[in-house]
């Protein structure tokens, strides 16, 4: 285990030494389509000095990728790019692919989101990491292979001499990403881009991951660009902000200043939207309303104009220039005592913004509370009663769910166990909602998919609605599932594309022999309930944005009127401003008919705030279990405190004062646990154990114990530490 700072390195114009490394001006990219050009970026610039890291930020299609495929030379010939892009002062813009190429992984390297496709499968990890230094660097083939193993140790890849023989597909997720860091750092950078390089990752590999690329950064001097979707990952990490929007910047300065004193009513909905692990939030979050606008003849006027709250028909009239914000002294008295009301204004020539409102927000110093005003949530009539008074819903006792680990392609024969779900309880009230969380492999799947079988589990029991499921057959299996239903992960697939909203939803109703007009009655209702419109109804599910689809799956579970729902990762695909949107609308509903919900989420912040319990899993257990603002605020179990500590906080200076508990390794194989503790082959304080404690740990299989009101833990010397 490791604890490091989480701040980003500490460059920043005015420290920043000789001239920038990279230079970005009034960048345009655009692409040909049927429907006209695609406007990607427009007017996009920027400097960017050795050592600093620069974040770009934005919804999807702000232009985000595209403008670092354009910096990198990787965009396809059908693309008109203009402006200038200078390496050094080498303008890259008009060079032939040819001379890009020894420019990318020498000067230039990038860090791409997926990194199995970034990958060549059939080739080892140390073969491509010492292809690149052989592109760029005159070196044997011994000197290379060595400096390959060198770098898979710096990342932090465990045995590297070994793991350099190994393919993409025999490591992991986080592995994989540390493997392509490597690549990018091999011939020592003045840049590297590193695109969303944590979406895909559990909370703890992020955790590693970054810092792997805090590493990367500090080996080779590189200045960074650091594409994300994630602000707590900004604040933490980068030293100068752009946010894009419709793919032009609209803001851009110092994170401080982006974060504390955002002049953009875009800026400050975004910050607005995004729920906090470090407070305990009730109510709904501020939403922004609407979805960006097609890149494709775009209107005129200020692109957010139609989602914006602070709109003046100027607004819908000129698109504003990007530039300083003018504000007023935070005292009259020296406003009013100033010759002239130039003497008495700030001109910050690091932030800039585009909006016509931009001074009256500086003025103001205005927040999203000021802007955005807060949506009504329905309150459950259940609110004030307490739990222990409140009817069972779900309820697993011991439940198991191992699978047998098979080995031959003619004669199968069982090598090992899988065990998935190792001994749990859980229970869900009426009108509660309970957080599932933990690393992928821990069980959270599997035992949503016990829930939703309603069949007789290998061990243990499962009720619903005070039934055992393995006492039910077929019939009033078939009833239960009316009860019983889920929202899925990635709404497009979860719906059929071939065919309209209308019988989407109407589906689960004629499957339980609605009559026709009440059919159609009840799916109108339903589109209303969930936000969307009648004439939504004709429409298929390619022509709605993620947020949409999300609430047209939403509305589908609610069609037969359940008491639970399941969510599986409901808004882990959506951006930050749509995910707001439907975690209102669970909460609203949850209000209105009063649902349960069994939520199972990798960001810890999301469940904060929706969830009334946490249950954290690893490998197969529950380690931990209470009240959530009990266990966010003093965590006991060390990997509880590690998930809670790699969940980043969208506050640069809470970032900075923060201590990361980094976890060394990977999640064990459930096939082959550690005995005793599973956790103790990462466990922070393992090592520091005396031989005693150590023994216990390796014998010992803790079990939960209470360490407060509604708060458990399964750890034999777990302490209780706040990591916020």
């Amino acid at each position: 285990m490791s604890t490091t700072p989480t701040s980003g390195l500490t460059g920043g114009l005015r420290s920043a030494e000789g001239g920038p490394i990279l230079q970005v001006k009034d960048l345009h990219v655009t692409f040909p389509s049927e429907a006209g050009l695609v406007q990607a970026v427009r007017g996009l610039s920027f400097d960017l000095y050795p050592g600093q890291t620069m974040a770009l930020v934005g919804e999807s299609g702000s232009g985000k990728s595209v403008t670092s495929l354009a910096v990198m030379g990787l965009l396809p010939d059908s693309a008109r790019v203009d402006g200038s892009v200078r390496l050094a002062g080498d303008e890259l813009l008009g060079k032939t692919d040819d001379q890009m190429s020894k420019i990318r992984g020498s000067r230039i390297a990038m860090v791409f989101q997926d990194p199995l496709s970034a990958l060549t499968p059939v080739y080892t990890i140390g073969d491509q990491i010492t292809e690149a230094l052989h592109l760029h660097q005159e070196m044997s083939k011994t000197d290379a292979w060595k400096r390959a193993v060198e770098l898979l140790g710096l990342v932090g890849i465990p045995d590297p001499a070994q793991r350099a023989k190994s393919f993409p597909f025999e490591f992991s997720g986080g592995m994989r990403q540390r493997v392509m860091i490597a690549m990018a750092m091999a011939n020592n950078p003045d840049v590297i881009i590193a695109d969303e390089p944590t979406t895909a990752l559990d909370v703890t590999i992020q955790a590693q991951v970054l810092e792997v690329l805090r590493t990367a950064q500090q080996e080779t001097g590189a200045a960074m660009i650091l594409i994300t979707h994630d602000l707590g990952v900004v604040a933490g990490n980068g030293d100068q902000v752009t946010v894009m929007y419709a793919g032009r910047p609209v803001e851009q300065g110092n994170v401080d200043d982006i974060f504390y004193t955002p002049r953009m009513p875009y800026t400050i909905g975004l910050l607005g939207t995004v729920p906090r692990l470090d407070q305990s939030s009730e109510g709904a979050l501020p939403v922004l309303e609407g979805t960006p606008p097609s890149v494709v003849g775009l209107p005129v006027g200020c692109p957010f104009a139609p989602r914006c709250p602070m709109v003046v028909p100027r607004c819908r009239d000129q698109e504003p220039d990007l530039g300083p914000i003018w504000a007023w002294p935070a005292d009259p008295a020296v406003a009013a005592e100033a010759v002239e009301p130039v003497f008495a204004m700030r001109h910050d020539i690091e932030h800039q913004a585009a909006c016509w409102k931009g001074e009256e927000i500086a003025r103001g110093n205005l927040t999203h509370a000021d802007i955005y005003p807060i949506p009504k949530i329905e309150v459950s009539e259940l609110a004030g009663v307490p739990r222990e008074e409140r009817d069972l819903v779900v309820e697993l006792r011991g439940l198991r769910k191992y699978f047998p680990l098979l080995k031959g392609a003619i004669y199968r024969r069982q090598v090992g166990t899988v065990k998935a779900v190792d001994d749990i309880d859980l229970d869900i009230r009426r009108g509660e909602t309970l957080g599932l969380v933990g690393e992928s492999g821990s069980g959270k799947s599997t035992t949503l998919l016990e829930i939703l079988e309603l069949g007789k589990p290998q061990s243990g029991t499962i009720s619903i609605l005070g039934k055992a499921t393995a006492s039910l057959n077929h019939r009033s299996r078939r009833e239960m599932r009316q009860h019983i239903q889920v929202v899925f992960q990635d709404p497009m697939a979860a719906v059929d594309p071939r065919m309209p909203v209308f019988d989407i939803i109407a589906e689960p109703l004629g499957a339980f022999k609605w009559a026709k007009k009440d059919i159609e009655k009840r799916v109108f209702e339903l589109l209303s309930l969930v936000g969307l419109e009648s004439s939504h109804a004709d429409r298929y599910p390619q022509h709605f944005s993620g947020g949409q689809r999300q609430r047209i799956g939403i509305a589908r579970a609610l069609a037969l009127n359940p008491e639970i729902l399941i969510l599986d990762e409901p808004v882990s695909a959506l951006d930050v401003s749509i995910q707001a949107g439907v975690i209102n609308l669970l909460a609203d509903l949850q209000g209105r008919f009063g649902l349960s919900y069994l939520f199972v989420a990798h960001d810890l912040a999301v469940i904060r705030h929706v969830a009334d319990r946490v249950a954290v899993m690893y490998l197969g257990s529950i380690v931990e279990i209470g009240q959530v603002d009990h266990v966010y605020n003093n965590p006991t179990h060390p990997y509880t405190q590690a998930l809670i500590s790699a969940i980043p906080i969208p506050d640069p200076r809470v970032e900075r004062a923060r201590q990361r508990i980094v976890l060394e390794g990977d999640l064990p194989s459930p096939a082959n646990p550690p005995s005793g503790c599973k956790f103790r082959t990462r466990c922070p304080a393992f090592s520091d154990f005396g031989e005693a404690k150590q023994t216990r740990c390796i014998d010992e299989v803790p079990v939960l114990q209470s360490c407060g009101p509604d708060h458990q833990m399964a750890c034999h010397f777990g302490v209780a530490q706040n990591v916020l």
